[in-house]
């Protein structure tokens, strides 16, 4: 139980990291317009979740293996 707790808070905390990083080329890059926030949650939905967990499972293999 407290390992799956561990793992849902890191997968909170690199969401919560890319959404920033999204957010900042968002503002540099995009125009404001609806096509951009239509991108952009495109985004959100099957990249910055699929890459949190990613990340997070990528972690945890290297932490239990002591690499």
């Amino acid at each position: 139980m407290r390992k799956k707790l561990v793992r849902w808070s890191m997968n909170i905390v690199f969401y919560i990291i890319y959404f920033l990083i999204l957010q900042y080329i968002e503002n540099k890059l995009l125009p404001i317009s609806p096509i951009s926030n239509v991108i952009i949650i495109f985004v959100l939905i099957g990249i910055n979740i699929p890459l949190s967990i990613f990340t997070t499972e990528k972690i945890f293999s290297i932490i239990e293996k002591g690499v």
